[in-house]
Formats: C-alpha cells, sequence, structure tokens
C-alpha cells in the first residue's frame, strides 16, 4: 500500500503551532496521518464515526485517545486546548452549510 505523506511537510508547522499541547484529529481513518503525528512525539487525541477505523487504531496501538464521535456531534468541550486540529478526508462529504456548521 502506497502511503500519502501529505503531512509530512505539515509536521514543522504542527509542532510549532501544538507546543506542548495536544492535536485534535477528526476523521482519523486507518490513523496513518496519526501514525505521522505521533512519530514527531506529538500528543494526539482521535476521533471517527467508524466503529472499524476505532477498531483498528486500538489494533495499532497508537499512544493516543481514541474516541468513537460523528464530526456533526458537538466537538469535545476542551477544543480550546488544542493547538492544531487535522481534518484530513472528512468534512468533505457534508454540504457546504453542514460544513460551517460543524466548524
Amino acid at each position: 500500500m502506497l502511503h500519502d505523506s501529505w503531512l509530512t511537510r505539515w509536521r514543522p508547522l504542527a509542532v510549532e503551532h501544538a507546543g506542548n499541547g495536544p492535536i485534535l484529529e477528526i476523521g482519523f481513518g486507518k490513523g496513518d496521518d496519526t501514525a505521522t503525528l505521533c512519530a514527531t512525539g506529538l500528543v494526539v487525541r482521535v476521533f471517527d464515526f467508524s466503529s472499524f477505523a476505532v477498531a483498528m487504531a486500538k489494533v495499532r496501538t497508537l499512544s493516543v485517545t481514541i474516541e468513537r464521535r460523528g464530526t456533526q456531534e458537538s466537538l469535545p468541550a476542551e477544543t480550546e486546548k488544542f493547538g492544531v486540529i487535522v481534518v484530513s478526508l472528512a468534512l468533505h462529504y457534508f454540504t457546504w452549510t453542514e460544513t460551517v456548521a460543524i466548524a
């Protein structure tokens, strides 16, 4: 399987903005981007609606906080603590009106 390394170029910026705080990744899928962030030493919290994705992330034993949650649900209460929020291929499933409401 070919890994998409799009996030690699953004890691320095993620490190700069996250500081010592956590990063929130919304819609983590198989956890490839999560693994990239963790490899940088960042603290990551993730959520995805798919129970399969949640189970797969747990099997990969990523050292992250994993939650099953939909993108249309309210964001975690402590969202203001995140220096960076990563959303790759999660919001494009919605209409523009829904996307604005989510954000």
